[in-house]
């Protein structure tokens, strides 16, 4: 429900002697005041949209218990909100087209409250959380808009961002990147798409697009990628950004870290264990000369195979309780047999 005023009027008003009431799911615009109490208690404002007014929400002193979250204020002239009694007032989650940067917005008046949480634009990877090492994960750069305003006030024309990861622990998947053109639309709608740019050392990608012929409004993905698990361990996947409306004017927007845990579940293999088959009587030694002869050789060729990161072959004879080194290891896999002697 949309309510248009004059901007003579202001839409509700509230008094002292009132308590209790919410206020949910309209549109408020060309007032005054969008609302204007008085010295109420336990008032509800809750998912509105405030556009246009000269204030959005008014709340002189000796208002209390008063809670305004969700809403969207956006041009109100003089002030999106002002609370001059913010002892016992909450305002949270509220969107605010003048919104500086990410984190807070204080709002007008002398009771110096603060909405902590207000809602933003936001640019962030989503994929899985985990990846087994040597497999790959595919990732998504979404945008979203707040969400009490489904009409979008910024549409999105154009926007730079650069994608960060751990190169120690994921690989860029090349040829795996690219635009989802569903956003901005095509070239034959008027968008412009660079060459994404790749940095597989440093861990860095850049994408850049543009429509300020027929921007993007609402949600949606803007890119995708995939990446390989190649070491174990936690990697975050960043975005660091600029954004732009169709005026060119840049807008405000937060992001929120991927952390990908990459595994190793695959258990290692013993692919040969090759003992020989000596001949004489039950003298053996480590292949020596000393001692009385004669001296027949007992071993075992023992050789072992894993998918990532094979460290050490360890063996135990006779169910003895000591596990004992054969020798250290690297890379993927033990090539040369180790040889056991008893």
């Amino acid at each position: 429900v949309i309510f248009t005023g004059d901007g003579t009027k202001h839409f509700l008003t509230a008094s002292g002697a009132q308590s209790g009431f919410s206020l949910s799911g309209i549109t408020v615009t060309g007032y005054l005041d969008g609302v204007r109490d008085g010295g109420g208690s336990g008032h509800t404002f809750s998912g509105n949209v405030f556009n246009g007014n000269d204030r959005g929400v008014v709340l002189f002193g000796g208002s209390s218990g008063i809670s305004v979250t969700g809403n969207c204020f956006i041009g109100n002239a003089t002030a999106q909100g002002l609370d001059n009694d913010g002892g016992t007032n909450v305002w949270s989650g509220n969107y605010f087209d003048d919104l500086a940067s990410p984190g807070s917005y204080a709002i007008s008046g002398s009771g110096g409250s603060v909405d902590s949480s207000p809602q933003s634009y936001d640019n962030s990877a989503a994929g899985p959380a985990t990846v087994e090492v040597l497999n790959q994960i595919d990732v998504d750069f979404n945008w979203t808009v707040p969400a009490c305003d489904a009409a979008d006030p910024h549409p999105l024309a154009g926007y730079q961002f650069t994608v960060t990861w751990d190169p120690s622990k994921l690989s860029y998947v090349g040829g795996s990147a690219g635009y989802d053109e569903g956003y901005l639309g095509t070239t034959g709608d008027g968008a412009l798409y660079t060459p994404i740019s790749v940095d597989q050392l440093a861990g860095t990608m850049t994408f850049a697009a543009a429509n300020f012929t027929a921007p993007g409004s609402g949600d949606g993905r803007l890119a995708f990628a995939s990446f390989e698990g190649v070491g174990t361990g936690v990697s975050s996947i960043t975005i660091s950004s600029d954004y732009r409306d169709p005026n060119n004017n840049p807008l405000v927007v937060s992001s929120s870290p991927l952390s990908v845990t990459v595994t190793d579940t695959q258990a290692p293999s013993i692919t040969s264990l090759t003992p020989n088959n000596p001949v004489g009587d039950d003298t053996y030694s480590d292949g020596s000369t000393a001692g009385p002869g004669p001296f027949v050789e007992l071993w075992v060729d023992v050789q072992a195979a894993d998918n990532f990161d094979l460290k050490r072959i360890m063996y135990r004879l006779d169910s003895g309780t000591a596990m004992n080194l054969v020798t250290g290891l690297s890379g993927m896999s033990d090539g040369t047999a180790d040889t056991v002697y008893i």
